[in-house]
């Protein structure tokens, strides 16, 4: 049962989640825990997050899954290194962190050559497509030219807004 406090619905978006699928990573440390777990932790400071914790674990025969907390959420990877293919999630809460530099470190690093990036506004009620979630994919590198990266935070007009 909700008491009146709890009723209140926020008029803002609580935090924003970035999803990224890399394709044709092309690293050769692509299957090294240590090095997914340093690229992970590097993404993180380079986009201003306060680092809680990590934990990764190596699957066998391969692939690795990891989760950075960090006290604006989470960055969290899961790879098919037979697929050259990433799964990485960036969820932030506030102004503080720079989800875009998260997803340039980490596809930099990878070495992905293709990837698909969609972007949802969390913490609102009624999720509708087209309202509050994006998704574009693109090809090359994720840098700061990047028409995909900069549609999907918003800071450039999309046909799908």
């Amino acid at each position: 049962m909700l008491n009146e406090a709890s009723e209140i619905r926020p008029s803002s978006a609580l935090g924003k989640q970035l999803v990224i699928e890399l394709y044709d990573c092309n690293d050769a440390r692509f299957d090294d825990i240590k090095w997914i777990e340093d690229s992970m932790l590097q993404a993180a400071r380079e986009a201003n997050a306060t680092i809680v914790t990590s934990t990764f674990h190596k699957f066998s025969p391969i692939g690795i899954s990891g989760v950075v907390v960090i006290a604006e959420s989470h960055l969290a990877i899961h790879t098919w290194p037979e697929y050259k293919y990433a799964a990485i999630d960036v969820f932030t809460c506030g102004d503080v962190l720079d989800g875009a530099q998260a997803v340039r470190v980490l596809s930099e690093r990878l070495g992905s050559q293709r990837h698909i990036i969609s972007s949802m506004d969390r913490g609102l009620e009624g999720h509708r497509v087209g309202m509050v979630n994006r998704t574009l994919s693109g090809a090359g590198a994720i840098n700061d030219d990047s028409p995909t990266l900069r549609w999907a935070i918003g800071s450039e007009q999309g046909g799908a807004r």
